[in-house]
């Protein structure tokens, strides 16, 4: 089909399919570890202006920031790690396959 994204590329064996796995899985956790660190260094900075900062942009500011929040610690706290956990069982069911378990 014109325009398909695996059009002209070649097909990928098992063992090179499991090392894209390793390499997407390594990826994957360091971006839910930077994630995880960059939301602790949030909400220290948070407290650190939450006494002193009481106007209205500092309302429209936590209004804007809850709403971005929310799904960012939802993943951190639980979708990120799943999908981990998916790429991690994968991982180990080609490997079992390409060894005939």
């Amino acid at each position: 089909r014109p325009g398909h994204p695996l059009r002209g590329r070649r097909p990928v064996g098992m063992s090179e399919a499991e090392r894209h796995l390793r390499d997407f899985l390594r990826s994957l956790e360091r971006f839910n570890q930077g994630v995880a660190q960059e939301m602790k260094n949030l909400e220290k900075e948070h407290g650190a202006v939450k006494a002193i900062w009481h106007d209205d942009f500092r309302r429209e500011y936590d209004r804007r920031h809850t709403h971005l929040k929310e799904p960012v610690v939802r993943y951190n706290g639980g979708r990120g790690k799943q999908f981990e956990k998916v790429l991690h069982s994968k991982i180990g069911q080609l490997g079992r396959y390409q060894r005939g378990n």
